[in-house]
């Protein structure tokens, strides 16, 4: 939405994964199509608010992005299904990264009991926001057949390695 924006709030997934032999459990609908289905319904339950809200705005735009696969996954190199992830629309520019304030990557959303804790001191005050959302949700019983994803929790020293990689190396932090 409001291509012409200066600023993006940008949502990110990616609707295939390269198959991992080295994770077991590992279940690519958690990982990418239920990130995907969560987007094309959010867009489509939503494109009224969106346009409404977005549409004369100049200062920030809505960006639903739909990356085509994993980069390098734990250092897998193979290229024989090569997918390139964000890592093409890092270096593309699709969208000069310096507009893009925030990336929310979906990605895992669908794995049971997964939850989601801040990642990165430059956006822990964005993630609780996230959480008190969620909260309210709730509180309204508009959640109440999910469990909760958004925890006010750090855990600033560790990772985990996907999509958000490509535009981290760059300075653009995710929650």
């Amino acid at each position: 939405m409001n291509p012409n924006a200066t600023h993006f709030l940008m949502l990110s997934c990616h609707y295939d994964s390269k198959y991992l032999e080295v994770a077991e459990e590992y279940v690519a609908a958690t990982d990418g199509a239920v990130s995907c289905a969560i987007l094309l319904n959010m867009a489509k339950r939503l494109k009224y608010f969106f346009s409404r809200e977005f549409s004369q705005r100049k200062d920030i735009g809505l960006l639903l992005v739909f990356f085509d696969g994993h980069d390098s996954v734990n250092g897998i190199t193979d290229m024989t299904y090569p997918l390139f992830g964000s890592s093409g629309f890092v270096e593309s520019e699709t969208i000069p990264l310096k507009q893009i304030t925030l990336l929310i990557s979906l990605n895992l959303i669908g794995a049971p009991n997964h939850i989601y804790m801040s990642r990165y001191e430059q956006t822990f005050g964005m993630h609780e926001r996230m959480a008190e959302i969620e909260l309210e949700l709730r509180q309204l019983g508009l959640l109440s057949e999910c469990h909760q994803l958004f925890y006010k929790l750090k855990d600033h020293d560790s990772d985990i390695d996907d999509d958000h990689n490509s535009f981290l190396e760059s300075g653009l932090y995710s929650l």
